[in-house]
This record gives structure tokens, C-alpha cells and sequence, in this order.
């Protein structure tokens, strides 16, 4: 390939019947955008990473974030997660500890949703977050 961007692995792995994620040399970087999802729980994640950095689940039907669509079980599914983008989905209600245990959290993308209200816990807990987009 180009000198730019040198693939040297692709690890495609199974995150749901409805979608692929590409981990370019096990990158942490789960893309499930634009895989028509209209809700997220532990059931799309089952074969993905838990190290994953990052997790772009932008252009989907998503409607809701519960508090457990990052849990697994009762565990946290990414530990490690840094950036989410939830960003042109038809998002209006975010339940109040939707983030609780995504600690690490620095980045958060919400842009192009229907939201019109925030719950007052949602961020709580949040001491790494550096960018939230509410566009």
C-alpha cells in the first residue's frame, strides 16, 4: 500500500449479525457507523475488544442510551475507552448513568441528535473528559 498508511494486519471481528468491526494493526478503534443499529447493549459488543480506545458508532437509528448499553454484565465492557461518537443518530434521551463507568472518557461526540435535555448525572465522575460536542 501507499507509504501513508501501511496495513499490516486486519483483524475483522463479528460485533453483532449486523455488523463488522476493522482494527486496522490492532488499532483500539471499533467502527460500527452506518450499520442501521437502533439500539446498543451488550449483545453488539459481544466479540469486540474490551481494550478498545475508541468506538464510533456514528449514522446509526440509535433512539436511546441506557444506563447498561456499555456493561457487560455488571462490569464496564470498554475500560480502556477514550472517545465515543454517537454523532448523527435520532438520540433524545440519555439515561442518567449511561456513562457512569466510562471513566477514562475523553472525548465525546453527541453532535446531530435530537437531544433537548441532559439528565444532571451524566457527566458526573468524568475528571478526563476534554471535548464534548452537543451540536
Amino acid at each position: 500500500m501507499d507509504g501513508l498508511w501501511t496495513w499490516k494486519l486486519f483483524c475483522f471481528l463479528t460485533c453483532s449479525s449486523l455488523a463488522w468491526a476493522l482494527c486496522p494493526n490492532n488499532s483500539g478503534v471499533i467502527d460500527l457507523s452506518h450499520q442501521g443499529l437502533t439500539s446498543i447493549n451488550a449483545s453488539v459488543f459481544v466479540d469486540c475488544p474490551a481494550d478498545a480506545h475508541t468506538l464510533i458508532l456514528s449514522g446509526n437509528n440509535i433512539t436511546r442510551i441506557h444506563n447498561d448499553s456499555f456493561l457487560e454484565g455488571q462490569t464496564v465492557k470498554f475500560y480502556q475507552l477514550l472517545s465515543l461518537d454517537l454523532s448523527n443518530n435520532h438520540i433524545e434521551h440519555i439515561d442518567d448513568t449511561a456513562f457512569g463507568l466510562l471513566r477514562r472518557l475523553e472525548v465525546l461526540n453527541l453532535s446531530g441528535n435530537s437531544l433537548t435535555m441532559l439528565q444532571s448525572l451524566l457527566l458526573d465522575n468524568k475528571f478526563y473528559l476534554r471535548a464534548v460536542d452537543f451540536s
